[in-house]
């Protein structure tokens, strides 16, 4: 959970090219983009649409929520994200969320479910299957999509239930991080008597949509990657559907850029989260 993609801007910087351009670098020109679209009233609740030229059968739909501690970030930025998968015939929304300041916990889970419940009733006018519909995120964004996929009050405010998802990715999410050690995020949490309220982990019943988690083994920034591994044996320990990748010598940010062209032969992310976008779809759901 960093503010940007620090890595990322030094490569920019030796390479006299902007971020954006250098993780978008090799996409194929096989999608559309709709952008600044609004999900709800305010400057933070907008969207971008990613629409595949080749969709995939059963036509799937991934809403995907970026990192930053809850405190930064911009979809504009992970256009690298939105092109990698709508170039393989995934239909991509990426929103903003609401930020700290001011907006503590659990004002960034409340829009992540305003955002779901958007795509679900208009994302067919954009080619999309609301049957199909996926949640994912990195970082502090995988925490979001955890808590949609986890506990059913956040899709309730939006009459949708976690069985309306098809399953949640989720790329080095913070899923089981208490006591909450650095000081910056303790404004953000402790606004509630009982932390345990703020932890996906605590919402894990083996009643999820399946959950594909993933993380790098040289990740020092969310516990390493413990948190993913607690989360995926709470789940199977309570005989509901997940699945763990683990990379190695992947850190935080080299997750999420594994997507972008330049750096998939870092990690198969990518091309694990495809598949399992293929066989949990409607349409892997429905073939005889």
């Amino acid at each position: 959970m960093r503010k940007t993609l620090p890595c990322i801007l030094l490569l920019a910087l030796l390479s006299a090219c902007s971020p954006a351009r250098l993780l978008t670098a090799g996409l194929p020109d096989a999608y559309k983009i709709t952008d600044d679209v609004a999900y709800e009233a305010g400057e933070r609740h907008r969207l971008d649409i990613y629409q595949p030229d080749a969709p995939l059968p059963g036509h799937p739909v991934a809403v995907f929520f970026y990192g930053g501690e809850w405190k930064y970030g911009d979809r504009g930025d992970y256009g690298f994200m939105g092109g990698a998968l709508a170039s393989r015939g995934i239909t991509v929304v990426i929103p903003d969320y609401r930020l700290y300041p001011p907006t503590p916990f659990p004002g960034f889970v409340e829009d992540g479910a305003d955002a779901v419940a958007w795509t679900r009733t208009h994302i067919g006018e954009y080619g999309g299957n609301p049957d199909d519909l996926f949640v994912m995120g990195h970082s502090a964004g995988a925490y979001i999509a955890a808590m949609l996929a986890l506990n059913p009050a956040y899709l309730a405010r939006d009459h949708m239930r976690p069985a309306d998802l098809r399953g949640m990715i989720g790329l080095s999410g913070p899923y089981n991080f208490l006591p909450i050690t650095w000081p910056e995020l303790r404004p953000i949490f402790e606004v509630v008597p009982d932390l345990s309220v703020t932890q996906p982990i605590t919402y894990a019943d083996g009643k999820n949509p399946p959950l594909l988690l993933m993380a790098g083994r040289a990740d020092d920034t969310v516990n390493p990657w413990q948190n993913t591994d607690a989360l995926y044996k709470k789940v199977l320990a309570d005989n509901g559907p997940a699945s763990e990748r683990l990379y190695d010598d992947i850190g935080h940010i080299g997750m999420v850029t594994a997507f972008a062209p330049l750096f998939n032969d870092r990690a198969a992310a990518l091309y694990d989260a495809v598949a399992f976008i293929e066989a949990n779809g409607t349409d892997a759901k429905e073939s005889p």
